[in-house]
């Protein structure tokens, strides 16, 4: 089988063209959104607005951004380290990260895989108690909604990545 690059494939025809070049970073996209969309609920409207204690602010915090750093800076070391020429058996094709997972990068993709479980299973256990908050409240605000949504996403995203093997 020949070796071929990932930007030789989709180079034939139609998909070539720049309009389905710019739809395969949708799904990439979508989660970087995601991503920034977590951290203004959590730092902003949990950590900022609703957190009393001074120094347990500060401890989470710093938890907080030193597993959503890694998390980040792994996921994007993923999407941006490009993939020497591979035999396709050797390629694993995911649409999240918009790169082929090769010998290159394969490194940074299980750092990736690790760092979103560490920071979805801290996300889901620190955003409990106030998801629980504003689910038993009578007054629903935006913040609110928010903060149920973004634990229903992060719990979502950690269960998956303890039943999906990658």
């Amino acid at each position: 089988m020949p070796l071929e690059t990932m930007g030789e494939e989709i180079n034939n025809g139609i998909w070539g063209t720049p309009f389905f070049r710019m739809l395969k970073w949708i799904p990439a996209i979508a989660i970087i959104v995601v991503m920034l969309w977590g951290y203004y609920v959590f730092v902003v409207l949990i950590c900022l607005l609703q957190m009393d204690n001074l120094w347990g602010k500060i401890f989470t915090l710093v938890m907080y951004h030193l597993s959503f750093i890694f998390f980040f800076w792994s996921y994007f070391k993923t999407m941006i380290t490009s993939c020497k020429p591979v035999p396709r058996q050797f390629k694993i094709p995911p649409a999240w990260v918009n790169n082929c997972i090769a010998f290159d990068n394969y490194k940074f993709f299980v750092l990736f895989v690790n760092y979103a479980f560490t920071y979805c299973f801290q996300l889901t256990f620190l955003l409990l108690p106030y998801c629980i908050q504003a689910w038993n409240e009578d007054i629903h605000t935006v913040s609110q909604y928010n903060i149920i949504a973004a634990f229903f996403v992060v719990a979502g995203w950690l269960v998956r990545n303890l039943c999906v093997k990658h």
